[in-house]
């Protein structure tokens, strides 16, 4: 009988962080498998300029995304962060932190005050990203989401 080892591999890695262009849409099929109405939505706005799509990439392959609107909620000073992920193979090298600290960069250029994540409930593991970043609960909301 064999025996099934895990191993975890961390590892630094160097990446780039930069605005999604259209032709990087095939390539993060890996967090958008179906290119449904409700991520095209979300490009026609980043198109407006309401909101804007960053990855972080090597060798220009992106490896996690991040979706930033600062229009929605400006007139409140708030900057709201959503659809954070990151490729599997790479969570926990602190990308994911890195791409929030991003973030928020861009809202305090944007002179919003608070920044917003909302996550799906179950999501022990991204509630703990949050929290060690400093977020806290405010509010819990019932979405439906379709992908």
């Amino acid at each position: 009988m064999s025996e099934i080892q895990t191993i975890i591999l961390n590892f630094e890695t160097q990446y780039e962080i930069r605005s999604a262009v259209e032709s990087d849409i095939k390539a993060i099929k890996w967090s958008i498998p179906d290119w449904s109405s409700y991520w095209q939505e979300k490009w026609q706005w980043k198109l407006a300029g309401e909101l804007d799509m960053y990855l972080a990439t090597i060798n220009d392959f992106p490896i996690a995304r991040i979706w930033l609107n600062w229009t929605k909620q400006a007139s409140d000073g708030i900057g709201e962060i959503s659809s954070l992920a990151v490729m599997p193979p790479f969570q926990g090298n602190k990308i994911g932190t890195n791409l929030i600290n991003f973030a928020e960069d861009i809202f305090s250029q944007k002179a919003l005050k608070i920044s917003q994540i909302g996550i799906d409930k179950p999501n022990f593991r991204a509630q703990k990203l949050y929290e060690k970043q400093g977020y806290v609960r405010v509010r819990e909301e019932q979405d439906n989401f379709e992908y």
